[in-house]
């Protein structure tokens, strides 16, 4: 059987993934292009520090399908297959989830021209979009 890892909290994921893409900074002489992929890089690094956490936890677990039948009961007893897998579910649908958010937002931002856009996207629109998953 393999080691389940231990299972970090949304806030403490949200807060992992935001300070590594905070550090990421991207140099161009013309302030609007920097800002811009900088912003899309940002945004890249979040989603994917999220979308392999995510796809971590997922895989980590092991499928009950396969497990000795003691485990699968114990497991059940317990918590409930039905109830891990539907977690599961969820916590694979919000990976999904957060990696088209992502991609939305960051070819918006790489089209945009406005600065106050892409500000505005980078400092409300897309860490709402994010918690809200």
């Amino acid at each position: 059987m393999s080691k389940i890892p231990t299972i970090m909290t949304s806030d403490e994921i949200i807060d992992t993934s935001f300070r590594k893409a905070s550090k990421i900074k991207i140099e161009d002489r013309i302030h609007v292009f920097r800002l811009r992929k900088t912003s899309a890089a940002r945004i890249s690094s979040a989603a994917n520090t999220i979308d392999t956490t995510m796809k971590g936890y997922v895989s980590s677990f092991p499928n009950f399908d396969a497990v000795p039948r003691f485990y699968f009961e114990l497991s059940d007893l317990l918590i409930g297959v039905g109830k891990i897998k539907k977690s599961l579910g969820g916590l694979d649908w919000c990976r999904k989830t957060v990696k088209k958010i992502a991609n939305k937002n960051s070819s918006q931002i790489k089209r945009s021209r406005n600065e106050k856009f892409i500000e505005n996207k980078k400092k409300g629109g897309l860490w709402q979009d994010f918690i809200s998953c």
